[in-house]
């Protein structure tokens, strides 16, 4: 069995095809060569619901990879698009199989704004693994930030890795974290009331307070 291909997604990507499309990530060394395995570029934004629904639709359920195994990898996402990743995961049992390597946890500043987020059935609060009174080192607050994922992501088969592939430089925390997960092939589909709900359920001010207030007037 060989993989069919590969589906690069990023924000930074142009729309191809698309002539008033750009892009800040050159795709020349995609298109140009001549691949063993074909690739495609998706110019997506995870953060966006409707975008989390329309890779599902238009991709992930599409025909063509019906009787296809399908492994997402997310390599070195930054802030709440690890969760993201992870949510795709979760949601879609057309994915076999995740690998995730993460970058930077959120700021400090969502342990000021009190934010708190949610993945799967785990829900858990920024101070837990960036207030410096509780976790003191970057490293660690990084291997936190990982355990927290890993709880979230809705399978038996799941676990963390470490290699020492990033030699960090000025203080700098060594990235050498991987999330893996797997789930049985050919999984009837996951039944969810809504894909791409929001992974910051709850701030003080800022972030999740708007959409905790919307919610709340609608409820009167």
């Amino acid at each position: 069995e060989k993989v069919k291909e590969f589906c690069l997604m990023d924000m930074s990507y142009a729309n191809r095809g698309v002539d008033n499309s750009s892009g800040t990530t050159s795709t020349e060394h995609i298109y140009k060569v001549q691949w063993r395995i074909p690739m495609y570029t998706l110019k997506v934004d995870l953060k966006k619901k409707t975008t989390l629904n329309q890779i599902a639709e238009r991709l992930l359920q599409s025909e063509d990879l019906r009787e296809r195994p399908i492994f997402a990898c997310g390599i070195h996402l930054c802030n709440t698009l690890g969760i993201r990743a992870a949510q795709l995961f979760n949601e879609n049992a057309e994915v076999s199989g995740f690998a995730f390597v993460p970058c930077c946890f959120p700021t400090s500043r969502h342990v000021a704004q009190q934010v708190v987020y949610q993945l799967g059935q785990h829900r858990f609060a920024a101070r837990e693994f960036l207030d410096p009174k509780v976790v003191p080192s970057n490293t660690d607050r990084f291997e936190r930030w990982a355990e927290h994922i890993l709880e979230g992501i809705e399978t038996n088969s799941k676990g963390i890795e470490h290699h020492e592939l990033h030699r960090p430089t000025n203080g700098m925390f060594a990235q050498n974290i991987y999330i893996f997960a797997e789930r049985p092939l050919n999984m009837q589909p996951i039944q969810v009331e809504t894909r791409g709900t929001c992974v910051v359920v709850d701030a003080k001010f800022g972030h999740g307070s708007k959409a905790k207030k919307k919610a709340q007037k609608k409820k009167r």
